[in-house]
């Protein structure tokens, strides 16, 4: 991202008050190594879906999100 990076977009939306704090952010990163996406969510991160995204993988990892508890949410 050109003006900041993920990790301190999150840790700056998870400060906000309200509701915006607690929106929903899900990484979109080639960064997979378990410490990474561990620091992803240490930071606020919900989930992670590593690259190459996998558009149903995309798709099931924000509809878990958001609380959708269908057996299959999302039919292509």
């Amino acid at each position: 991202m050109p003006i900041m990076g993920g990790l301190e977009a999150t840790r700056r939306i998870r400060r906000l008050d309200g509701e915006t704090a607690r929106v929903p952010i899900v990484a979109l990163s080639a960064n997979v190594l378990p410490e990474q996406v561990a620091e992803g969510r240490e930071a606020g991160m919900d989930a992670h879906v590593g690259k190459p995204i996998n558009p149903r993988e995309l798709l099931t990892t924000i509809a878990a999100c958001v609380g959708v508890t269908n057996d299959d949410p999302i039919s292509f």
